[in-house]
């Protein structure tokens, strides 16, 4: 079953982490309010083998903030399991706004 990427994850977490007044916040609150904020798809929802009682996209949240993959679409993971989005130049933070637009439409794409 298809699942989300960890770049598009990535650029999901930037998108709700844009929402929230100090643009910053935990893993399980992420975990909480990504599938409000996003479309995932149904491998996504689908129960982690590796790891009991979490879902797939769980591992991958997790994993965003372990391999340090959201760096480049201005996502900082610091100790205490807490995302926040860097301070970065205009340019880069429009180069994510149009990815992370580019990404929704084919989340939309998928699911439909």
């Amino acid at each position: 079953m298809k699942r989300t990427s960890e770049r598009e994850m990535a650029l999901q977490i930037v998108r709700l982490l844009r929402q929230t007044p100090a643009h910053r916040a935990t893993v399980a609150e992420i975990i909480h309010l990504l599938p409000r904020w996003a479309t995932l798809t149904r491998g996504d929802l689908q129960m982690s083998p590796s790891r009991p009682g979490e879902r797939r996209f769980h591992q991958v949240v997790r994993n965003i903030g372990a391999h340090d993959s959201g760096s480049k679409y201005g996502l900082y993971y610091h100790g205490g399991g807490v995302f926040r989005l860097n301070q970065r130049p205009a340019k880069h933070v429009a180069v994510t706004l149009a990815a992370i637009a580019q990404a929704s439409r084919q989340a939309r794409r998928v699911v439909q």
